[in-house]
């Protein structure tokens, strides 16, 4: 089964608009016949480019509670909105540190910054999960 297949973007969008209990009771149940793509949907129900649309209390959070070395990493091929996102959530000294930092890197191999935005995700996922991070969706009622 191919990951970005019509049944897997549906099923995604279906488990993306479910309570993190329900999305963990059908995973499961998806789990026993096909743990391959229950893994696969487990890993891309929130992914490091929704990162764009969590809310700033979230961002705040995510700051907080990860390493600031692992960010220059993970922003090496992150798209606009999700550094703006971060951007609009620090202080203009730590945001011009952190861009510096990119900058100096260099060329790094794909796997780790992938491996990086991984490590981000899952402090990001145990966030969510314990309700200090909230991703916004374009259609809902923004938080006040």
């Amino acid at each position: 089964m191919g990951k970005y297949s019509f049944g897997f973007q549906s099923a995604l969008e279906a488990l993306r608009g479910l309570s993190a209990e329900e999305q963990e009771r059908l995973l499961s149940e998806i789990a026993q016949k096909d743990p391959e793509t229950a893994k696969l949907l487990r890993d891309s129900i929130f992914t490091f480019e929704d990162l764009s649309r969590v809310n700033s209390k979230g961002i705040q959070n995510l700051l907080q509670n990860t390493d600031d070395r692992i960010w220059p990493l993970a922003l090496r091929f992150a798209s606009d909105d999700v550094i703006k996102n971060l951007k609009s959530n620090m202080s203009q000294r730590r945001f011009s540190e952190l861009e510096s930092n990119i900058l100096s890197l260099g060329p790094q191999p794909k796997s780790k910054v992938l491996e990086a935005q991984k490590t981000i995700m899952d402090i990001a996922k145990e966030l969510k999960e314990r309700g200090l991070l909230v991703v916004v969706e374009n259609d809902e009622d923004p938080l006040v």
